[in-house]
C-alpha cells in the first residue's frame, strides 16, 4: 500500500510566498516565481505508474495521492496554483474521477498511451512502441495547454518524438567529437578553407595558440570554448576611455579593458574572434538545420533587443522556397518569442534570395568537402556579402528540446533527391 504524501509542506511554502510576494519588491517577486513556479504533476490511484522516474524531470514538481475524496481534491484546486505552480496536470487511471467537481487538466494514464483531457475536449495518443511512453507522456504533459488550445496538434507531438531518430547511429566522424566545441570546430573549418570570424586570441587547455590582444579592435566577441545558445559569450563594444559595455547582458556594467583581458588569461579554454556586422550591432545568428547533405531550414536569430526588453526573436525561413516558417517553435517560449509585423518584414529583406541561395551553395560545398551527410545544424553569419561560419552542432538545442510543426520534422527526416 502506497504511502500518503502530506501536503501540508505545499500549504507552508505558499502562505511563505505570498507573504514574500507582498513584503518584497518585483525584482524579488520575480525570482521568487522564477525560483517555485514550477509545474506539478498530480497522480491519482495509481498503482501501476512509476512516479520516480519523473520526480527530478526539469520543470515538473511531483505529488502522488492514493485518496481522492473531496476535502483533498478541494484541498489541491486551492492551493496548487499561483505563485507554486504554473500548470497543474492530475494524472489518473479511474476516469471516474473527472467527474469530480475541480478544474484542471486530465492525464488518463491507459496501457494503449494516454489521454488528454479539458471539459469536453479529448486528445488520443496511443503508442505502439513502449519504450516511448516516458517520452511521449513529459511531452504531452509539459505542453498540456498549448495542445488543448490547439496551437500542438497530437501529429505535432508525435512527428516530435520521431526526431529524436536524427540523434542516433551516427557514424564516427571528427564532427561527432568536436560538435559544440568552438576551437576544435574553427580549426576544423580552416583546415577545409571556409570563412571564419578574424581571431584574435585562441587558448586551448590552458596552451595560447594565437595571442594578438594587442590588436582588439574596438568591438570584439569572447567565447568560452564550450556553450551553446548565447551562453558564455560576450559581446564588448569600447564605450571611451577604457571602458566597455556587453551588448548581450541585459544590465549597463561597465567593463574596464584591464578587467576583460584579466578575464580572459584566467579562461582556460577560449576564443577572442572578430564581431561581424556594424558597430553597437549584435549580428543575426543563422542556424542551419540540415540533413541528407541538404540544407533545409534556417532558424533566423536577432538578440538586439535582449538588453533592452530582455527579449529574443526568432523566426525561420524555408530554404527551398524561401518563405517565412511562422510559427516554426510551437511551445510556449520563455528564451524565443516571435517577430511582430514591421519586425518580420525587416527579416525577410534580409533574407533576400541571393543570401539564400549563398547559405545553400556553401553548406552543400561544404557537406562535400566534410564527407558528411547527417543531420547537423551550423551556425552562419552575414554581413557585408560575405557569409562566416560559426559552429557546428549535432544536437541542437532550439531543434532538440523543443516542439516543432510535423511537416517540418517530416521535411528534414525524408530522403532529399529533389533539390
Amino acid at each position: 500500500m502506497k504511502k500518503r504524501i502530506d501536503l501540508s509542506f505545499f500549504k507552508t511554502k505558499i502562505d511563505k510566498g505570498e507573504r514574500y510576494l507582498s513584503n518584497h519588491g518585483a525584482h524579488d517577486a520575480d525570482f521568487y516565481r522564477k525560483k517555485f513556479n514550477k509545474s506539478f504533476l498530480i497522480f491519482c490511484n495509481i498503482s501501476s505508474f512509476d512516479i520516480e522516474r519523473f520526480k527530478g524531470v526539469s520543470g515538473f514538481n511531483c505529488i502522488g495521492v492514493n485518496k481522492t475524496d473531496g476535502p483533498l481534491i478541494d484541498y489541491m484546486d486551492k492551493y496548487l496554483v499561483f505563485p507554486l505552480s504554473k500548470l497543474n496536470v492530475f494524472v489518473i487511471e479511474d476516469e471516474s474521477l473527472i467527474e469530480s467537481d475541480f478544474s484542471g487538466l486530465f492525464l488518463l494514464y491507459k496501457e494503449s498511451g494516454l489521454v488528454l483531457i479539458q471539459g469536453e475536449k479529448r486528445f488520443n495518443f496511443s503508442l505502439e512502441e513502449k519504450k516511448q511512453f516516458d517520452v511521449l507522456f513529459l511531452m504531452v504533459a509539459k505542453n498540456a495547454e498549448a495542445i488543448c488550445r490547439g496551437d500542438i496538434t497530437p501529429e505535432d507531438i508525435f512527428a516530435n518524438i520521431e526526431k529524436k531518430k536524427l540523434f542516433h547511429g551516427r557514424p564516427n566522424h571528427p564532427i561527432m567529437k568536436f560538435s559544440g566545441r568552438k576551437i576544435d570546430t574553427w580549426r576544423y573549418l580552416k583546415q577545409l578553407g571556409f570563412l571564419t570570424p578574424e581571431m584574435f586570441y585562441v587558448k586551448k587547455e590552458g596552451e595560447v595558440v594565437v595571442d594578438r590582444l594587442d590588436e582588439l579592435p574596438k568591438s570584439f566577441v569572447k567565447k568560452s570554448d564550450r556553450g551553446c545558445s548565447g551562453m558564455a559569450v560576450n559581446i564588448f563594444k569600447k564605450t571611451e576611455g577604457s571602458e566597455y559595455q556587453d551588448l548581450l547582458t541585459n544590465t549597463d556594467r561597465v567593463y574596464d579593458f584591464s578587467d576583460i583581458i584579466q578575464e580572459i588569461e584566467s579562461d582556460s579554454s577560449c576564443i577572442v574572434e572578430e564581431k561581424i556586422g556594424g558597430e553597437g550591432f549584435i549580428p543575426y545568428d543563422l542556424k542551419v538545420y540540415c540533413n541528407h547533405g541538404t540544407p533545409e531550414f534556417v532558424v533566423f536569430i536577432d538578440r538586439n533587443y535582449k538588453k533592452e526588453k530582455g527579449v529574443v526573436y526568432t523566426t525561420a525561413f524555408d530554404i527551398r522556397t524561401g518563405e517565412q516558417v511562422t510559427p516554426f517553435f510551437l511551445n510556449d517560449q520563455t528564451r524565443f518569442s516571435e517577430p511582430d509585423y514591421e519586425l518580420s518584414n525587416k527579416y525577410k529583406q534580409f533574407m533576400s534570395e541571393d543570401v539564400i541561395k549563398e547559405i545553400y551553395e556553401t553548406a552543400v560545398r561544404f557537406f562535400e568537402a566534410a564527407e558528411y551527410s547527417w543531420f547537423l545544424s551550423i551556425d552562419f553569419f552575414y554581413s557585408d556579402g560575405k557569409l562566416y561560419f560559426g559552429e557546428l552542432t549535432k544536437n541542437p538545442g532550439a531543434f532538440h528540446f523543443h516542439i516543432q510543426p510535423a511537416h517540418v520534422i517530416e521535411r528534414i527526416m525524408s530522403t532529399i533527391d529533389d533539390h
